[in-house]
């Protein structure tokens, strides 16, 4: 149900027109913002809005040779990289 939900929005025509960077200065909490640079379902440039728009601190990784799962695909830098953010806010 949840698949066919997102699918049937994500295939609609209208969804290039989704866009939720006007409520990211709502989000003030620290991000760690992770992404593959081969991501088939994200962009850099979603990655930059959300570094630019939100209200709080954000770090951003831009890991190579990954795709959609950094944590499967990258474990060892997903894992360092996620230590490295909490340790610094905490």
């Amino acid at each position: 149900c949840a698949f066919w939900g997102w699918n049937g929005a994500w295939l609609n025509p209208d969804f290039i027109h989704w866009d939720l960077t006007e409520f990211l200065p709502d989000i003030t909490v620290p991000l760690l913002v992770l992404q593959g640079r081969e991501d088939p379902y994200g962009t850099g440039e979603q990655v930059a809005r959300i570094v630019e728009h939100t209200g709080g601190p954000v770090e951003s990784l831009m890991l190579d040779d990954c795709r959609h799962t950094p944590h499967f695909e990258k474990p060892a830098e997903t894992l360092q990289a996620m230590t490295r953010f909490i340790r610094s806010i905490i």
